[in-house]
């Protein structure tokens, strides 16, 4: 869904009551601003922990530091 918002003196936005209703925020709701290459995101804390928890497991399933490849023929350990 994308609404149309006007930023206010005071650097306020209301949010649109169809987004609140879709995302089951109220009144008093914290959420998490960011910005990133010129885009605005607004998180509730659900979805911000979602996402967090969505890039430790990402990162969880990165094999972390590939074990080092001898090239056939040359024994591990002896100098050349």
């Amino acid at each position: 869904m994308t609404e149309t918002v006007v930023l206010g003196e005071s650097g306020r936005i209301v949010l649109p009551a169809a987004i609140r209703k879709e995302l089951g925020l109220k009144a008093g709701d914290r959420l998490t601003v960011s910005s990133d290459q010129g885009e605005i995101r607004i998180l509730s804390r659900k979805m911000a922990l979602e996402s967090i928890r969505a890039d430790i497991v990402k990162a969880a399933r990165k094999p972390c530091g590939a074990s080092r490849r001898v090239p056939s023929g040359t024994a591990r350990g002896s100098s050349a």
